[in-house]
């Protein structure tokens, strides 16, 4: 599997379905912020106290421009995490994360 390795991130918990993310990437020398809201869990029954678990409207700010679309977080057998950012038409980027503490720390690709 090829990589196309584009930065990293950590997401915090603020409570009522927030998230609070900073983020940086190979194109700017600075971090930039991430915000998302969860709007759906993913399956409460099999991780009902998982801090991450679920799909969220996200929006971040680049230097140039503001971007959003929905982010699924998914919590894998193995303990770590599948992000996915997309929309109807297309996936924009993939990552995996891991928790420490109440962080989801990790890295994302295209």
């Amino acid at each position: 599997m090829t990589v196309n390795l584009i930065g990293s991130f950590v997401f915090i918990k603020l409570g009522y379905g927030i998230l609070s993310s900073m983020y940086h990437n190979i194109h700017e020398t600075e971090p930039f912020p991430e915000t998302a809201k969860c709007v759906a869990y993913n399956n409460p029954k099999n991780y009902p106290d998982d801090l991450f678990d679920g799909i969220y409207k996200t929006v971040w700010i680049e230097r140039t421009r503001i971007d959003k679309t929905d982010l699924k977080i998914e919590r894998q057998a193995n303990g770590s995490y599948k992000l996915t950012w997309h929309d109807a038409k297309k996936t924009y980027y993939e990552g995996i994360g891991f928790l420490r503490t109440n962080e989801l720390i990790g890295s994302y690709w295209q």
